[in-house]
């Protein structure tokens, strides 16, 4: 509570409106924002994902984002091949998900509701997030699902009914994450994956390193051929092939100067306030350029008594703009009028930069 001893604020929730299809599987409670979309006969996501409110409204729409950015209700795998899937289950590596959603293409969407949300951010507990992880590691790994699939995104709403797709309900309520990590074997970790013993995995794991090492500003001197052979010894001295040749090593040193330097000579290494408020002042004094002529104008009929609703009507500005300009202050100089360029004879620029 705060220290001042007011109540916090509480998002609404559409618990007593939720289908009860989703709310016996222990996912009842909803934001009043809801990311959801609609499908077409096929099946397919049509048009961007939306957030809507109420939730209850969003709960009828055939996708549904089961989980949100700060919480996580559900541990969802997409299967494309179900046979990997449905071994598991029967060799009891995996337990029966509370809801299956078959695809009329043979792919199969695991849930398995949890009991409690698992939030996450800074402000969360870090052990429930690691736990979630590693379960869903090992879930993804001994069902054979898909390592890509997204489960924040819209995913296909088992409480909408739709001609693509059919929902098997298994009658089991929400799960307990420590109920689902008990599946995991002991001192199981995710397999390394081969891809890192390639050639080209290699290439690109020192060319990724040494990016990030010349990509500071400090070490734009350095010598980028020494410091690739420090990194190629240290990732691939204890690897079965080794590490890279030297004559590799070099070719990429050479590949990350050129493109360092590049970019040095596009003036990128420039801070985006410092670049933006330079590409300010140049738009600025271009524009105060362009219009000189017209606004010395506008001052000398200012002058002569003109009123600022006629000098508007002759130079097609409005009147508050017509206003600015007299108000202006300018600097010392001789403006020739008759000059096509305009040139302003007098040191510094036309106007004061406030």
């Amino acid at each position: 509570m705060p220290i001042n001893g007011s109540v916090p604020h509480q998002r609404p929730s559409c618990a007593v409106n939720a289908p009860a299809i989703l709310a016996e599987h222990g996912i009842p409670d909803f934001a009043a924002w809801v990311r959801s979309a609609h499908a077409d006969r096929h099946g397919k996501i049509v048009g961007p994902s939306n957030r809507t409110r109420p939730a209850d409204r969003a709960l009828q729409l055939p996708f549904l984002a089961l989980n949100e950015c700060n919480s996580i209700r559900v541990l969802a795998l997409d299967c494309d091949h179900p046979d990997s899937f449905r071994h598991a289950i029967w060799a009891r590596e995996l337990p029966q998900p509370g809801i299956e959603v078959w695809r009329d293409g043979g792919g199969l969407l695991a849930l398995w509701p949890l009991a409690r949300r698992v939030h996450r951010g800074s402000q969360a507990r870090q052990r429930p997030v690691r736990l979630f992880g590693r379960t869903a590691e090992f879930f993804t790994k001994a069902a054979g699902a898909d390592p890509h699939f997204n489960p924040d995104g819209p995913i296909r709403n088992p409480a909408a009914p739709h001609d693509s797709w059919k929902v098997i309900r298994n009658g089991r309520g929400g799960f307990q994450l420590v109920e689902l990590h008990e599946f995991l074997p002991a001192r199981w970790s995710l397999p390394r994956p081969a891809a890192l013993l390639t050639d080209a995995a290699r290439n690109c794991s020192v060319f990724d390193a040494l990016m990030r090492f010349a990509g500071r500003w400090s070490n734009r001197d350095a010598d980028l051929q020494a410091e690739g052979e420090v990194l190629n010894t240290d990732m691939f001295a204890r690897s079965p092939r080794g590490p890279l040749p030297s004559q590799e090593v070099g070719w990429i040193a050479a590949s990350v100067g050129r493109y360092r330097a590049q970019w040095i000579d596009q003036g990128r290494y420039q801070a985006d306030p410092e670049r933006q408020a330079e590409r300010g002042r140049r738009s600025g004094a271009a524009r105060r350029r362009r219009t000189a002529l017209r606004d010395a104008q506008i001052r000398q009929w200012a002058s002569e008594g003109w009123t600022q609703a006629r000098i508007a009507a002759e130079v097609g500005l409005s009147q508050q703009r017509v206003a600015q300009i007299t108000s202006e202050p300018t600097q010392v100089g001789t403006w020739n009028l008759s000059d096509r360029d305009s040139t302003f004879s007098g040191g510094g620029s036309l106007f004061f930069s406030g």
